[in-house]
């Protein structure tokens, strides 16, 4: 039976990790032999070498949850099979946007390997525009699982609090303007959760469908 592609999408803060630390759990369980990587650009928390949840600071505490994991991190996506080990079962990558195009085949050699693959990963950037590779490993995808975070944006001392499924990026506590720099890792510091009606990007080019109508002699 051939191996299965997963794929976790959602904004930030919608559990993503976390949901990929589960399945590799999971798979821990069930004596499957895995191993974990990430994007060697994200360097957050200070844990370089590990998949970390983002902090729980709403809840009054801090909570990193850590994977550790043979070959973390990697800077291109094929140094992956510099750490592959023979006996391995499935791999986990998080934060799967920030590899460049050879993310995809890399994976396909994966599954052609009969090693099944779970990538986590923003669809869309700050911007709202698609993310790196992502939306191709959506399409190439046996299961899918989408994530929603809450939004965080505030008026007159409310918090909107309905599903949000945009990442906003914040310079100074204001959204980032479209032409800013795609690829600014960061954590709450620099972003925060929005629904599409609460989502602003400054200097973003609307693109509006205008029908011609042809005439008739």
């Amino acid at each position: 039976m051939a191996e299965k592609l997963t794929v976790i999408a959602g904004c930030m803060f919608a559990g993503k990790s976390t949901e990929l630390v589960r399945l590799f759990d999971l798979n821990r369980h069930a004596s499957l032999k895995g191993q974990a990587f990430k994007a060697s650009i994200d360097q957050r928390y200070g844990k370089p070498d590990k998949i970390v949840v983002h902090p729980q600071s709403d809840n009054g505490f801090e909570c990193h949850i850590e994977l550790p994991a043979t070959g973390l991190p990697i800077e291109k996506p094929e140094e992956l099979f510099g750490f592959l080990k023979p006996d391995t079962k499935f791999v986990a990558v998080d934060e799967v946007q920030f590899f460049n195009e050879n993310i995809v085949p890399v994976v396909k050699t994966l599954l052609a390997k009969n090693i099944q693959v779970i990538v986590a990963g923003l669809p869309t950037d700050f911007r709202g525009e698609p993310f790196g590779q992502m939306p191709v490993l959506l399409t190439l995808a046996d299961q899918i699982t989408r994530l929603q975070a809450i939004c965080k944006f505030e008026q007159d001392g409310k918090i909107c609090g309905r599903p949000a499924t945009r990442t906003q990026r914040l310079i100074n506590g204001q959204p980032a303007n479209f032409d800013d720099p795609i690829i600014l890792v960061g954590g709450e510091e620099s972003y925060t959760a929005r629904c599409p009606d609460h989502h602003f990007v400054p200097g973003k080019p609307r693109v509006l469908f205008q029908s011609t109508k042809s005439k008739r002699e």
